[in-house]
């Protein structure tokens, strides 16, 4: 199954503090008691659509989300792709936080989330590094350490990532 952007942004943003979200990225919050109603939230706040927000203190639908629609008091939230239809739950104390990436952050959790997936679902291609090829046609080439095996995100990326000592954890 493949991974949802979401699931991208919250891992790097776990391995940038050892599993906690990154002081750094935080812009406020916002403490209350939601709702969630017909797979939608309702917040308080003014949020925007297209922006990045993390959600604690809930039963079934903690974790990284960006904002997708508002209507009438709502928010429709989705993993950075697609909408996500939110597990319906009684009102619930919790907090939201604005989250505010560095330039490029969300583009380099992309070309992770790129990174992992298998060509023509060939899993011994996992892993692999997409090139957009003349007409549409794409190459795909591993990135290999000293050994011989491929290098994980981790390393692959860690040049483009925000530096480490940045950050201090808030649980998700």
């Amino acid at each position: 199954m493949e991974q949802a952007l979401n699931s991208v942004v919250l891992n790097v943003i776990r391995y940038l503090h050892n599993g906690g979200i990154a002081a750094h990225f935080l812009a406020d919050r916002e403490d209350g008691r939601f709702t969630v109603n017909n797979g939608k939230i309702d917040f308080a706040g003014d949020y925007l659509v297209s922006e990045w927000i993390v959600l604690t203190g809930s039963r079934l639908n903690n974790g990284v989300y960006m904002v997708n629609d508002y209507t009438a008091g709502e928010y429709e939230l989705s993993d950075g792709n697609n909408p996500i239809k939110m597990i319906t739950e009684p009102t619930f104390s919790g907090t939201v936080y604005r989250l505010v990436f560095p330039s490029g952050f969300v583009n380099v959790c992309r070309r992770i989330m790129e990174y992992g997936k298998s060509p023509h679902g060939d899993p011994a291609q996992k892993g692999a590094i997409i090139s957009e090829g003349v007409l549409g046609f794409h190459n795909w080439t591993k990135a290999t350490g000293a050994d011989g095996l491929p290098l994980g995100w981790e390393k692959l990326f860690r040049s483009q990532l925000p530096p480490h000592s940045m950050f201090y954890a808030i649980s998700v």
